[in-house]
């Protein structure tokens, strides 16, 4: 969750009014993982378009905006960058899968097939990454590995149960295409310089 702390001026206005001047903006991002909060750089694509409008208004604006959306819930749009599927509990040929969307944010949510539903919300990685490619090996039920490639030439995994991916290879070239070797688990990786490159699931270049 990331927290938008303003500190004002007030000033008196006209006759029985007061006029607040922002001052100083500082974003917070705390998180969850390990129990630690981090504090994150200044951003502002850390803000939902609500605080971006308040971070550039003019003085005449500034009061204006805070009243008009001071009861309205905040939210934050982030296009889809890829898509996926993951098995839900069979691995049945015509079994039912559960959707994945990554955002370009670096968000990644698991939906319920019937619903559309989140069933399982994740980051990417601690880094800011933006996913472009997935893939996904498993069962949600049970046991589950989603591989991730991202434009910052990363590549991630998550697994059932995480709520942050773990980078397991940082490449030099861009990543073109990803897919995973059934029954092994590797990864395979095919890169701008026309290079296929495997690795294992925990990221080990498999090359002698």
């Amino acid at each position: 969750m990331n927290t938008l702390l303003v500190l004002l001026s007030v000033t008196p206005g006209g006759p029985g009014t007061l006029v607040a001047r922002p001052i100083h903006f500082e974003i917070l991002g705390i998180a969850e993982f390990g129990g630690k909060p981090r504090r994150w750089a200044w951003s502002p694509g850390f803000l939902v378009p609500r605080a971006q409008a308040i971070v550039c208004a003019l003085d005449r604006k500034f009061t204006d905006l805070i009243k008009r959306n001071n009861v309205s819930l905040p939210y934050k749009e982030s296009p889809i960058t890829c898509t996926s599927t993951l098995r839900k509990s069979s691995y049945d040929q015509y079994a039912v899968s559960c959707p994945i969307i990554a955002t370009e944010s670096g968000n990644v949510y698991i939906l319920d097939p019937p619903t559309l539903t989140i069933l399982h919300q994740s980051n990417v990685c601690r880094k800011e990454a933006t996913p472009f490619i997935m893939t996904s090996v498993g069962i949600f039920d049970v046991e589950y590995r989603i591989i991730i490639g991202c434009r910052e030439k990363l590549i991630c995994v998550l697994r059932r149960g995480w709520l942050e991916g773990k980078v397991i290879v940082q490449l030099i070239n861009n990543i073109i295409d990803i897919i995973v070797v059934p029954g092994d688990n590797f990864i395979m990786v095919a890169t701008e310089n026309q290079m296929l490159t495997c690795y294992t699931k925990r990221g080990v270049d498999t090359r002698p």
